[in-house]
Parts: structure tokens; sequence; C-alpha cells
């Protein structure tokens, strides 16, 4: 009697892990085939920024991850840069070496960032409609700049 219980509940798992095994290897399939990973390399442009994965400003960053991105889609990650020189500086972000046919990089501020001030920088990445398979890497320069002088008051007429 219990050979007769435990032979087709054994048959039962097989098949509900059979299953599982195929279903898992479908999604990976579909998920390889709609998916790029992505990562951008962080270049400092400019001496006296920092740049951190984390809005304390401790965790220094070098590099991140997009993760798998989906073709045609659009993602974004917060990166936080902090001015650690003695002059104001105006902030910006961008990435000359992403081929256009695989999408397009923004992450320009132009914020003006005061001495020892952290502020969220977001950086965004569009991927292409019919983007090339295989590993996205690329690099992002974040950089400062003399901020620019304000305006002349117009002179009055006389």
């Amino acid at each position: 009697m219990k050979n007769i219980m435990t032979k087709p509940l054994a048959i039962s798992l097989a098949i509900i892990l059979c299953l599982t095994l195929t279903s898992t290897a479908l999604a990976a399939a579909f998920l390889y085939k709609t998916t790029l990973p992505a990562k951008a390399n962080l270049v400092k442009g400019s001496p006296g920024l920092e740049l951190y994965s984390d809005s304390d400003g401790t965790t220094e960053l070098t590099s991140f991850d997009f993760g798998h991105m989906a073709i045609g889609g659009a993602d974004s990650k917060t990166i936080y840069v902090k001015n650690i020189g003695d002059e104001t500086q105006r902030i910006s972000a961008y990435s000359d070496d992403l081929p256009r046919e695989i999408g397009y990089f923004r992450g320009y501020s132009y914020t003006d960032l005061e001495p020892s001030e952290l502020i969220a920088l977001e950086l965004s990445l569009t991927i292409e409609d019919d983007a090339p398979k295989g590993l996205i890497g690329f690099t992002v320069t974040v950089e400062g700049s003399p901020p620019k002088p304000a305006p002349a008051p117009p002179t009055p007429a006389p």
C-alpha cells in the first residue's frame, strides 16, 4: 500500500519540477532577447568633485549599473556629486562614447554647486528599439566649470 501512494506523488513532483525548469528557461530566453545589460564608468572631468552612490556622501562611486534594460526602454539612476573645492562649480554630465544606434544618455544638470555642497544628479539612458544585442558599456564624464556671470543690468535710457 505504501508503494502505491509514493509512486504517484513522485511522478507529480517530477512533472512539477520539469514544468518549473521549462518555464524558467523560457523566461530567461525571453529576457535575453528583449533586454541588454548596461553599465557606465564614471569619470571626474574636473578636480574638486567627488562622486557618491549615497546621499550622505560616504560611498565613492567609479561606475554604476543600469542592469538589464528593455530594448526600446529607458531607465535612470541617481548619483551624488560633492564640490570639495573652494569655488562654485556649474555641474554637467555627458557621454561621448555611447553609439547612437544603441541609444542616448542624458545627465546634464547645469546646477551651480557651492563649496562642500552635495547634490543629486539624475542620469538617464534610453535604448533604441533596434539596438544591437550585447553588453552596453560607456563612459559618463561629470565635470564642473565656473558659473557664468550674471548679465549686466540694462543701461538706463538718456
